[in-house]
């Protein structure tokens, strides 16, 4: 199965298009789905990666932390991508940091009070990021922060049991990670 996210003109709706296949063979019917969310005509990246096979896929539109790109849940975990914003731009009534520091602000995230852990830099597929993990009440989460052709983004891994199998899951996610970069405007020229 293949999933398309493609951003509408305007930018607040999503609409997800996916093609089912009959699998082929026994072999097939455990193949990876490959998540495909283009990029936005406000000129914010896209992304593909692959999902384990039998993960739940949803396309979301905007939400107030941000273009809820879309989520998966497999194996009692959730995984959610954000598109923020441009870094330095507003967001949420104020300029949107780096991902280096959003972990350290709590910017880009809805998390509110909780236990932190330290904040961890990671290099992945995307890029280089930024990690940290909050104990909540009932839920682990576990965000990655990461900045792309100057725009924000926000991974979040969430988890009510077994939170290093949820880091699992989505590490093999992000390791398939490709980004899908707007394609440049026209340039018109001026006679």
């Amino acid at each position: 199965m293949e999933w398309v996210v493609v951003p509408t003109v305007g930018m607040l709706a999503l609409v997800c298009l996916a093609r089912r296949r009959p699998p082929r063979s026994p072999r097939t019917a455990a193949a990876p789905v490959r998540i495909r969310v283009l990029a936005a005509p406000c000129g914010r990246p896209g992304f593909e990666a692959l999902a384990p096979a039998g993960a739940r896929l949803t396309a979301h539109a905007a939400d107030r932390g941000g273009a809820r790109l879309g989520s998966l849940e497999v194996d009692g975990a959730s995984i959610v991508v954000r598109g923020l914003s441009r870094v330095g731009a507003e967001h949420d009534g104020l300029p949107l940091p780096a991902a280096s520091l959003r972990p350290v602000l709590g910017r880009g995230t809805d998390a509110g009070p909780c236990l932190q852990e330290d904040v961890e830099q990671v290099d992945l597929a995307t890029g280089p990021a930024w990690c940290r993990t909050l104990v909540l009440p009932h839920v682990m989460r576990t965000e990655v922060h990461l900045d792309h052709a100057g725009w924000g983004f926000v991974i979040v891994v969430e988890s009510t049991r077994d939170h290093d199998a949820a880091l699992g899951v989505a590490e093999r996610v992000l390791t398939s990670w490709r980004w899908l970069d707007a394609a440049p405007r026209a340039q018109v020229a001026v006679a």
